[in-house]
């Protein structure tokens, strides 16, 4: 997956193809990184349903200590 940074630099949006191992086949898909701030950064992962419309699937949100 490859993709632009927004103006600021801190939210990344990638796209590419996925394996999606249910279906044992690849699959176009979205991910997301916002570096909210140095110590915390929010991963999204997107997919496409049945009906065609995107919706988020994975989401984790790490913390430095």
């Amino acid at each position: 997956m490859s993709g632009p940074a927004d103006a600021a630099g801190k939210v990344f949006t990638f796209t590419g193809e996925n394996f999606d191992p249910m279906a044992k086949m690849k699959k176009k898909g979205k991910s997301t990184m916002d570096l909210t701030d140095p110590n915390k950064h929010l991963f999204k992962m997107y997919d496409t349903g049945p009906d065609g419309k995107e919706f988020m699937n994975f989401e984790m949100t790490c913390t430095r200590k």
